[in-house]
């Protein structure tokens, strides 16, 4: 049985309310989605009826997100599960639906919708209208067009759906969405996809009058977007209400585990770790999950030069015979180079120093 909770912590600038929900994400970037390519209206005579959760949309393709075609087929183009070869020139729009299930309608106090779009989009639940994104007003056409093209990269945009229980309903409940391009011919890029989520974190622990962790449960494989709840009633001790913000990662449990991770981040540092000159800089925490050495190479130079990436490796103790300023740092594939690490060789006159010395970069 699910219990319905307010929380209420004290902040040291205000209080937050945090508000414990069911967790659901109802589809993800990746969801299956019946779709129709926008050469003529969706239903017909009524071109909304296709937005109904009842229409029969079984003559349909099937297809997953994103959905997109992009005439630039380098590593910086869109990318994504359907590709739409014959948009550019065909059809200005796509007609989408799918459908997700909610038990109880009623435990949702908001949703959120993130979507990636280029070039702009409309969706319903239910038939209401939910979000509108780069769309001018009133009903779109088939053969309609995005108000205008967008600056890339295009950032993903966030909806917050307030009063949900209005258009849910308890079992199935459909979501469409008509997706436009700026032109039929003149646009070199399409894409869209969207996710609907209502998952709050389930847990709050304050460690610290300062530091508080959030919890949430594991979201479905794909990109997940974590936003500050509208109305979190989070504010300053003036009253003026915390802006918040968001934030999108990948989830993917197969990626390979990568050589070097980000474990730890510290911006706008007022009171945490300082340097070694005593500020108190932002920092960055780097961690090597392997055990080995990240392929890193040291090379040296014997000149008083900085080493570069063709400088000589170093492989061994080497010996040196007059004086000499050793310089070294560490080089690794996709990582910046180490710290310059400096000794000097200073040969006296005999008898003070009278043999060549080795010297030995890792001892």
């Amino acid at each position: 049985m699910f219990t319905y909770e307010k929380v209420v912590r004290s902040f040291p600038f205000g209080n937050a309310v945090f508000t414990s929900s069911p967790a659901a994400t109802l589809f993800s970037t990746n969801a299956v989605w019946r779709y129709f390519k926008g050469t003529n209206e969706a239903s017909s005579p009524d071109a909304t009826a296709w937005r109904a959760p009842a229409f029969d949309d079984s003559a349909w393709s099937n297809g997953l997100a994103p959905f997109y075609y992009d005439t630039d087929t380098s590593a910086s183009g869109d990318t994504g599960n359907t590709q739409l070869t014959d948009m550019q020139g065909g059809y200005t729009c796509i007609f989408l639906r799918t459908t997700f299930v909610v038990t109880n309608a009623a435990v949702f106090s908001a949703l959120q919708i993130a979507a990636l779009s280029d070039d702009g989009f409309i969706a319903w639940i239910n038939g209401v209208e939910v979000a509108r994104f780069n769309m001018p007003d009133g009903e779109p056409a088939y053969n309609g067009v995005a108000s205008g093209a967008l600056t890339e990269p295009i950032p993903v945009q966030n909806f917050a759906l307030a009063s949900p229980g209005e258009f849910l309903v308890p079992g199935a409940n459909v979501i469409t969405v008509q997706a436009f391009n700026v032109s039929l011919a003149g646009s070199s890029d399409f894409v869209i996809w969207l996710t609907l989520d209502g998952s709050p974190a389930t847990n709050l622990t304050a460690y610290t009058a300062a530091q508080y962790f959030f919890e949430f449960p594991q979201p479905p494989t794909g990109t997940v977007q974590i936003a500050w709840a509208p109305g979190h009633v989070i504010t300053d001790l003036a009253g003026n209400n915390f802006l918040g913000g968001g934030w999108t990662y990948l989830l993917d449990p197969n990626a390979p585990v990568p050589e070097i991770q980000i474990s730890e981040f510290m911006a706008e540092n007022l009171t945490s770790i300082t340097d070694e000159d005593g500020d108190h800089s932002d920092w960055i925490e780097l961690l090597n999950p392997t055990d080995d050495n990240l392929n890193s190479m040291i090379r040296y130079t014997l000149d008083g030069s900085p080493p570069t990436e063709t400088s000589l490796p170093y492989t061994n103790a080497f010996t040196v015979s007059t004086s000499r300023q050793v310089r070294a740092r560490a080089f690794a594939p996709r990582l910046f180079p180490d710290a310059i690490y400096s000794e000097r060789a200073i040969f006296r006159s005999a008898p003070a120093w009278p043999q060549p010395t080795q010297i030995c970069l890792r001892c």
